[in-house]
């Protein structure tokens, strides 16, 4: 079972962002711990698109007069479609007044419509916030283009201001998430929505047992400056932490929908401690690999981008961004981008197989991660777990703020034994800038030399005569039009408009397939909404996004729908034109 560190700032972790209960939530399934010990024999890959989807990262697209407001269009939408990231945590605003021509709101279908799904967080009330309206969250579905995944409880609850004469922050934190449970599975609208509790800093039993009223557990677990898998400075590791976060959630799935680093270097001493930009980009790509050899689903790193220029380096809260206030890149927003660009593999679930392989030499805190694609190639991760940055911070002492700075560690020689045949390798490394560069590389007699850092090393494996090799080869084939194969592609068929009070696309499936699916409105109007989705053999529906349709009495519509099978087989495309009704 995965674990964190606490929220505490006298030990290892500091309240994340607390400024408001802002925007974002996720799913997070701690339900199997998945082998990350360096050293194994026969070992169960997972799917690599998995751990793409497990990405996710913090946005405060509501922050207006900062950079998320100013540079939406010249730096943060197109910084974050680049990054690669699928989901986005922010937050759902009910106030008096709100409605789909928000700039926020028509900035989530804008976002929506490049295909971003969101997490959106819910309020109590506190001086800073008011309390979300719940009967409201179907129509904030509806102005978010109908991308939203989860909608999440308190932000930090225990550390709000409540004002005088209003109740307690646990009264209203488990109120308000009973209310938000029953108002997201009591409308038809969001019933397939995910329901998250609240993320408490320091007194999550407080809450008692919330586990009927969420889908998916939360909390923040930043690191406060350590590594990843490493211990604090008390001895406390990545698995002392959990058990009392998941108190009010029981035994339902975590979510960690906050966690990252912050790089104010000249930082007064104690509180949520930083790094460098250059420990950052080592940190986080191990962070993410971390979390998921635990379980994780999906996490949320904080943030997109740093929420103001501060040169001095010395307000934690101005440098949790992968991207520096002014869009350009530090080393951990390229080395997340590379990750996810080499590891992407969308399509359909497939059941990934075991790669028999050890590792020997000096294996001391190496650390791996098991992948396979859907063409049969293998991915392993390595990477050495230690501290690249002493953060200064002592044990029952004041921080050593002059002991500061970045930290040399030795490479480690290991050698990689295949007990599986491979018919060929790749490394690919990541840089101290960041970016990533391959290089091929012999196998000799099943056996390759690796010298690992603390940085990590995926080693592309391109399995040889084995099923998952004949699986590749199909592929290709299918790619390459062979006839025999071709004749095996899935078929869309019926493909056909229903309007009423809502509007669905229907079709039949010939058999389990990702549908790609492109809804465009015609006109001086135009928009497009697209979705990719697995589904099963026989009739579906989609229900198309009230945004799409808003103000569109009488506009054009133009539908077109791909099957794509595990193989990579496509279907041929179906199209449908319809004009609207009137509204």
């Amino acid at each position: 079972m995965a674990t964190w560190s606490t929220v505490r700032s006298d030990r290892r972790v500091w309240v994340g962002a607390i400024m408001r209960t802002l925007g974002l939530g996720l799913v997070v399934a701690l339900s199997a711990t998945w082998p990350s010990s360096a050293s194994a024999d026969t070992q169960p890959a997972r799917e690599a698109d998995a751990f793409v989807d497990s990405v996710g990262v913090n946005t405060h697209l509501h922050y207006q007069g900062t950079v998320y407001d100013t540079a939406f269009e010249t730096i943060i939408r197109p910084k974050l479609l680049s990054l690669g990231i699928r989901h986005v945590r922010d937050g759902a605003y009910t106030y008096a007044g709100a409605g789909p021509d928000d700039f926020y709101y028509q900035r989530c279908r804008e976002l929506a419509d490049a295909g971003i799904r969101f997490d959106l967080l819910t309020a109590i009330q506190t001086t800073a916030t008011n309390a979300t309206d719940y009967s409201r969250l179907p129509e904030v579905e509806d102005w978010c283009g109908g991308a939203v995944e989860a909608f999440e409880g308190a932000n930090e609850p225990d550390v709000q201001t409540i004002p005088d004469g209003q109740p307690g922050w646990v009264t209203q934190t488990v109120q308000g998430q009973q209310a938000l449970y029953a108002a997201v599975h009591g409308s038809p609208q969001t019933s397939d929505v995910g329901v998250i509790g609240p993320a408490v800093a320091w007194s999550p039993e407080a809450l008692g047992d919330l586990s009927p009223y969420l889908d998916y557990g939360n909390w923040h677990p930043y690191p406060g400056g350590d590594c990843p898998g490493c211990a604090d400075v008390y001895g406390q590791t990545l698995d002392s932490w959990l058990p009392a976060y998941m108190a009010p959630s029981g035994d339902k799935p975590m979510v960690a929908s906050e966690t990252g680093y912050t790089n104010a270097v000249n930082a007064p001493p104690g509180g949520n401690r930083s790094v460098s930009e250059l420990a950052a980009g080592e940190y986080i790509p191990r962070l993410l690999l971390e979390n998921f050899n635990r379980g994780n689903v999906r996490t949320y790193l904080y943030e997109l981008i740093d929420e103001r220029a501060n040169p001095a380096a010395d307000q934690p809260d101005a440098h949790f961004g992968l991207l520096r206030n002014d869009g350009t890149e530090k080393p951990a927003y390229r080395a997340v981008q590379a990750m996810l660009r080499l590891l992407s593999d969308p399509g359909p679930a497939f059941a990934p197989g075991a790669l028999d392989y050890t590792l020997t030499g000096n294996t001391d805190q190496v650390q791996s991660t098991l992948l396979q694609k859907r063409d049969g190639r293998f991915f392993l991760a390595l990477w050495v777990e230690r501290s690249v940055y002493d953060t200064g911070a002592r044990a029952n002492a004041p921080d050593d703020v002059a002991a500061r700075g970045n930290l040399q560690v030795p490479n480690q020689r290991v050698t990689l034994t295949l007990g599986t045949p491979v018919a060929g390798a790749v490394l690919h490394r990541l840089a101290p800038n960041g970016t990533m560069y391959s290089q091929t590389v012999p196998v000799d007699a099943g056996t390759l030399s690796l010298n690992l850092t603390t940085r990590v090393t995926v080693v592309e494996l391109s399995v040889g005569d084995s099923q998952a090799s004949v699986g590749s080869t199909m592929l290709s084939l299918v790619r390459a039009g062979w006839t025999l194969l071709r004749r095996q592609a899935p078929r869309l068929e019926r493909v056909r408009v229903v309007q009423g009070h809502r509007t669905f696309l229907r079709f039949d499936l010939s058999e389990a397939a990702t549908v790609e699916v492109t809804i465009e409105r015609l006109g001086p109007r135009r928009r497009v909404w697209r979705l990719h989705v697995h589904v099963g053999r026989g009739s579906h529906s989609f229900r198309i996004p009230n945004s799409m349709l808003r103000h569109s009495s009488g506009s054009r519509f133009r539908g077109r729908l791909v099957a794509v099978d595990a193989l990579g087989a496509r279907s041929k495309p179906r199209a449908v034109t319809w004009r609207s009704m009137s509204r």
